[in-house]
């Protein structure tokens, strides 16, 4: 019976482990151009900070993301700015073009004094934008 203790356990645990089947059929978000609109995706990464961070698009449409979220905003063409805001540092300038799709990272730093909250934002390639939205979660 001992002989056969190990044999047992080693199958259990094959039973017992998580899927991997599900991961990979989970359907990638569609990134969809809009033809008289530009799309901006806002990305946060899974490892960022769980502190929530605050931007505006314009000085006037402001969101709150998390870590781990992507937020899409369409936009008419043109310059736009992207900006931290409620005492976040951090700035992006795109110039939009219709039909076209954009890629900027947020990146909330939490440090010293306690409680302070840097913003980070880039605009990132088109490959490591739409690698990104694939493993997030749309913000809601």
């Amino acid at each position: 019976m001992r002989r056969f203790l190990p044999m047992f356990v080693l199958l259990c645990g094959f039973a017992l482990a998580p899927s991997l089947g599900h991961a990979a059929e989970k359907e990638a978000a569609p990134i969809d151009s809009v033809p008289d609109k530009a799309v901006i995706y806002i990305v946060r990464q899974p490892m960022d900070s769980w502190e929530p961070g605050m931007i505006s698009l314009d000085g006037n449409q402001q969101i709150t993301t998390q870590r781990g979220t992507y937020y899409r905003w369409e936009v008419a063409p043109g310059p736009h700015q992207i900006a931290g805001y409620a005492g976040a540092s951090g700035l992006v300038k795109l110039s939009t073009v219709a039909g076209k799709i954009y890629f900027v990272r947020h990146t909330v730093i939490t440090g010293r004094p306690a409680g302070s909250v840097t913003t980070q934002l880039r605009q990132i390639s088109d490959k490591e934008g739409q690698k990104l939205v694939g493993q997030l979660q749309p913000l809601k």
